[in-house]
């Protein structure tokens, strides 16, 4: 199917500024006796090209610069952004990923790198939302954050916009090395960080190049229960209880280059590389109250996210000093997630292993209507909302013989979003000392490819008697002594937990039983049934947009800035859907392409 979607959009818009007067004359000061007293203060270089820019701008903007960043410890780019007013951050497993800013939705921001929209690809593909724990805040020069939008600036920033500039030839000869250790008191594990910049001009200072880079080791690890609510809304019907533990590895490189004319134009050029690899390991135990049984999954994914990207552009001075200036550029930006070789190359994937062990026998339930469920304390029931027992006899002890395989998961997700050509190019024009012109236009080409399966596979009975935990070496897992000690809870869930299988034991076992397995076509989600059509397509976008505007500067406390800006996209989405529920003779329905030849 391959929908064209075209929007076309005008805005236009008055900005008014008025600035007081940063210093006022003070009164001469009386003359004392004595000897002189002199104060000095300084200020970092970084910290005053941060405070100028945030003068000098005609629009409301934040401006962090890399040694404002180096002075806390923000890991990735989102953590060093969170320190700017009306800025917050979502987190995962503890680390900065998402930038809001004035408290909207994430996806509702415009995020850039160098001013070019960042591609993005996220494991879940419905939002723009970037994430940026992948990115190392070492390669960051300077964050600024807009919160008002003029006409040069791209109009799908509700929220703001977040630009991200990358590290630039220094003005001289510049080594620095670092080096640092962490440690993860939940997960007892150790890592380290590395990073590394060099820098010099050559050719009387014409010539300039920097070469970055930064490699950053974690583990980590966390522990929490989520009550799922039933068909009533309010009664619990599964409690999942939930151990994480992982180690993240984050590189980051940056490279950049630039001729500076003696008229102060120049060429330039740049290239980043940026990665997350996250190996997660999990253990849930599922108390599920409405089919009476406690529910072990082993689960084991690796998540990958790699950012690949350059540019090449030019500042050109068309007369002189105080003259016409002319600026340009063209950018490619690829943006990947993907699940790592787990269990293999074949099906990398996010890989579930769940075992049931069934009539457990749960105490304490109530049944209103939707099946026996929990109930919290604020809803008429007997469980505080910190507290949720586990309806478990006491006697009751989790048994690997009785503990069955239910099923194996193979959840599979592949997103690649690529800016492939970014074209722009901005002229800027003043016509008096307090009257200056702009105008410019911008093309990007966009590729976003999305590939989506969640695979459920159970035991061939032919193939011989259910697997059960007793069939693998058994472990504790490997937060269970200290699973939720903040609460008093913690010891009676863990001291009722099933002993667990290895991420090695789980995948030999599989590798060695794939054929064993039979897929369940009814719970899967395949394109088979229709289940993954809606997250497997190809969309490509092409937007073009053209601006001008004028600000006038009658004196140092008003700036008047108007301007319209034209933007014009269209949509092409291919996928497949299924237009056929009619069940053929071998047991699958018809799927057509609309975005092929053969089937249009």
């Amino acid at each position: 199917m391959t929908k064209a979607i075209l929007h076309s959009a005008v805005s236009i818009g008055v900005l008014i500024f008025t600035t007081s007067a940063y210093a006022q004359a003070l009164p001469e000061a009386e003359s004392v006796s004595g000897d002189d007293i002199v104060v000095t203060g300084t200020i970092v270089s970084g910290e005053m090209k941060s405070i100028a820019a945030q003068r000098k701008a005609d629009n409301i903007v934040n401006v962090l610069t890399s040694d404002g960043i180096g002075r806390l410890p923000d890991r990735n780019a989102a953590e060093a952004v969170q320190r700017l007013p009306g800025v917050a951050i979502e987190r995962d497993q503890g680390e900065g990923r998402f930038v809001a800013v004035r408290g909207l939705p994430s996806q509702w921001n415009s995020t850039l790198i160098n001013g070019s929209r960042l591609p993005t690809a996220e494991e879940e593909t419905t939002s723009r939302a970037t994430a940026f724990d992948f990115f190392p805040s070492e390669l960051i020069e300077q964050v600024v954050v807009a919160k008002a939008i003029t006409p040069d600036m791209e109009g799908d920033a509700i929220g703001g916009s977040v630009n991200f500039i990358t590290k630039t030839a220094p003005d001289k000869r510049t080594l620095q090395l670092t080096a640092g250790g962490n440690y993860s008191e939940k997960a007892d594990k150790a890592g380290f960080l590395v990073n590394g910049l060099y820098g010099d001009r050559f050719a009387d200072g014409k010539f300039g190049f920097v070469l970055s880079g930064s490699y950053y080791k974690r583990h980590w690890a966390t522990d929490n229960y989520e009550p799922r609510r039933g068909g009533d809304g309010i009664g619990i019907t599964r409690l999942e209880l939930r151990d994480y533990t992982g180690e993240r590895e984050t590189i980051g490189l940056n490279g950049a280059m630039e001729y500076a004319f003696d008229d102060g134009g120049k060429l330039y050029a740049r290239g980043i590389y940026g990665s997350l690899k996250d190996d997660e390991t999990h253990y849930k135990h599922r108390l599920n109250f409405a089919s009476n049984r406690v529910e072990v999954q082993n689960i084991f994914n690796t998540l990958i996210t790699e950012l690949l990207g350059g540019e090449i552009g030019g500042v050109h001075m068309l007369g002189g000093d105080g003259g016409a200036k002319f600026d340009w550029k063209a950018a490619h930006y690829e943006n990947l997630f993907r699940y790592g070789n787990t269990p293999d190359g074949r099906d990398n994937s996010y890989f579930v292993v769940r075992f049931d062990q069934r009539n457990v026998g749960y105490t304490g339930l109530d049944n209103r209507g939707s099946g026996n469920l929990a109930y919290n304390e604020i809803d008429g029931g007997t469980d505080p909302a910190d507290a949720i027992s586990n309806h478990l006899p006491s006697s009751f002890q989790m048994d690997p013989s009785l503990t069955r395989l239910a099923n194996v998961e193979l959840y599979k997700i592949r997103v690649k979003e690529t800016d492939r050509i970014v074209l722009e190019g901005n002229l800027t024009l003043p016509a008096s000392d307090t009257l200056t012109f702009k105008a410019g236009v911008k093309y990007r080409d966009k590729l976003r490819d999305a590939t989506f399966e969640d695979l459920f596979y159970t035991w061939n009975r032919a193939a011989g008697p259910v697997p059960t935990l007793a069939d693998f070496p058994l472990m504790n897992q490997p937060g269970r002594g200290q699973y939720l000690d903040e609460l008093a809870i913690g010891k009676q869930y863990s001291g009722q937990f099933s002993q667990v299988v290895s991420e090695k034991d789980l995948v030999n076992w599989y590798l060695a039983n794939r054929d064993n397995l039979v897929l369940d076509a009814a719970g899967s989600a395949t394109a088979e049934n229709g289940g993954a059509l809606g997250r497997t397509f190809r969309l490509y976008e092409k937007q073009a947009a053209g601006y001008a505007m004028a600000t006038w500067n009658p004196n140092d406390a008003v700036t008047l800035l108007g301007g319209v800006r034209l933007e014009h996209t269209k949509t092409t989405v291919a996928g497949q859907v299924l237009v056929n529920v009619g069940w053929k003779m071998s047991g699958a329905p018809t799927i057509i392409c609309r975005s092929c030849p053969r089937c249009i």
